[in-house]
């Protein structure tokens, strides 16, 4: 039988064309888009989730947690009750000596020293209370000039404070003592 180039081959037909093993072959990789879409998906999956943390922003350093000096309180030990001593008469008048730098009171003009603030140091801040930003951390031994004050907030008493570099900040009066100049 002679065929045309119009006419199919059947599949029967033995002739020029694929056998027919490999038209099987061809009908084998129907699935093969459906691997092409399922790669792409992946690939645009990936991508979005690269824009999404690129868009958030990861932090550049961790956030600091400033240490805050927390105040101890020391209740004094009982102390036996002495009898009053006894006058003894004398010919001069006694003078009442003045108090010592660390029971002076703590006022506007004066100098101070932080004192009791151990490693944390005294925290020097922008305003008189404990939601006010810290500027520095003065450390014990540093002396202060009081400039003004004093206020009452979040359960201390703050003073108007400039160190010796000129810097004016806040600091509260349970690690302040007066130097008596």
């Amino acid at each position: 039988m002679v065929q045309s180039d119009l006419q199919q081959p059947e599949p029967s037909e033995a002739g020029p064309g694929p056998s027919p093993s490999r038209h099987r072959r061809r009908q084998g990789r129907a699935g093969l888009p459906w691997l092409w879409l399922g790669i792409a998906f992946l690939v645009v999956l990936i991508l979005a989730a690269v824009v999404y943390l690129a868009r958030e922003g990861l932090p550049a350093q961790p956030p600091v947690v400033e240490p805050t000096a927390t105040p101890t309180v020391v209740q004094p030990a009982s102390t036996p009750e002495r009898a009053p001593p006894t006058p003894t008469p004398t010919s001069e008048p006694t003078a009442t000596p003045e108090p010592p730098p660390s029971e002076a009171e703590i006022k506007p003009g004066i100098e101070v020293k932080v004192v009791g603030a151990g490693i944390d140091g005294l925290r020097f801040r922008s305003g008189s209370g404990l939601n006010y930003a810290t500027l520095k951390i003065v450390p014990d031994g540093e002396t202060l000039t009081v400039l003004e004050g004093p206020e009452e907030a979040d359960g201390y008493r703050w003073w108007r404070l400039q160190d010796e570099t000129g810097t004016i900040g806040w600091g509260a009066d349970n690690w302040l003592q007066p130097t008596g100049q």
